[in-house]
């Protein structure tokens, strides 16, 4: 035992190592102070007093494996367990974990088992090309998915199960209410068809991005170089001149493919028939052609699904 009012304990400039099977040092009422570089091989007891502290000057090098940093994180009252917070009077509290040398990577691992082996873990790390939120399994471990929660009384605002499987929003346990007012998931919008082409997800391939036109009210998503619409057809209306065949549109026009039909005219009510041995084809991105010439003022109608 190392006992003083305060005890303080100076290594010097090459530091001091203490060794043994259970080492307090008791600073009194006024606390304990260690001075320069300190390893402590051994189970070590600090005793800060009733109204000093502990205070170590240099790095704190615990020697050995499988050593515990210990104290009360679990007690009932949780304003009593011990907490980590900063020296400067006033200051927010930051817990910075660092790589050593010239490595890239930290990181914070949790443990569901106190013998690490076969169990299941969690873990925030940051390397050199990404962040990343993880959970994974060690042996045989059960693997378990990673949910991010938030607010009062939500189960799971954002859950990702062991293959991947990915809900947003709302109760994990439950569907919404049909007068639900919260728990939806929230993408982004634009005001008008979306032209840009998207840039894509760093680190990504497979992934297709998505939003909502607010001003017809209709959801696009990215596939096959262009934004194709989900929601509602595009309409549009031409009067025709005399034996017109060339109609130009403003919305996207596609010809007919892979079993699916993108655009469908309609002449005076009735519907025609795509193909060039029927009544029209796609003669381009905004164009529409048809085989013969329309009579004057009928009314040709479009519905584009492209």
């Amino acid at each position: 035992m190392i006992s003083n009012n305060p005890a303080v304990l100076d290594g010097g400039e090459f530091g001091t190592i203490i060794e043994g099977n259970g080492i307090t040092i008791d600073g009194g009422p006024v606390g304990v102070a260690l001075t320069g570089p300190v390893t402590i091989d051994g189970g070590a007891v600090f005793a800060g007093g009733t109204v000093g502290n502990t205070t170590i000057a240099g790095n704190l090098v615990i020697s050995g494996a499988s050593r515990l940093l210990q104290g009360d994180w679990s007690n009932a009252t949780q304003n009593n367990r011990v907490k980590l917070q900063t020296s400067t009077t006033n200051g927010s509290t930051n817990i910075e974990v660092v790589p050593n040398g010239t490595s890239a990577a930290a990181g914070v691992l949790v443990e569901n088992n106190s013998t690490i082996g076969n169990n299941s873990y969690g873990i925030l790390v940051i390397g050199s090309t990404r962040v990343a939120l993880a959970c994974g399994v060690r042996g045989t471990g059960t693997a378990i998915p990673l949910y991010l929660a938030a607010g009062t009384g939500v189960n799971v605002s954002l859950g990702i199960d062991i293959n991947g499987n990915v809900t947003a929003g709302g109760s994990f346990s439950a569907a919404l209410a049909t007068n639900a007012t919260n728990g939806f998931l929230f993408i982004n919008s634009c005001a008008g068809v979306p032209t840009g082409v998207p840039a894509g997800f760093v680190g990504a391939t497979g992934k297709t991005p998505v939003t909502v036109n607010t001003t017809n009210s209709n959801m696009y998503f990215y596939s096959g170089s262009a934004w194709r619409n989900t929601n509602t057809p595009d309409y549009e209306l031409a009067v025709a001149t005399a034996l017109q065949t060339v109609f130009s549109t403003t919305m996207r026009t596609v010809a007919a493919s892979g079993g699916k039909a993108f655009i469908q005219v309609f002449v005076n009510g009735v519907k025609q028939v795509e193909g060039g041995s029927y009544s029209f084809t796609v003669t381009g991105t905004n164009e529409v052609t048809f085989n013969v010439g329309v009579t004057l003022n009928a009314v040709v109608e479009f519905y584009g699904f492209a």
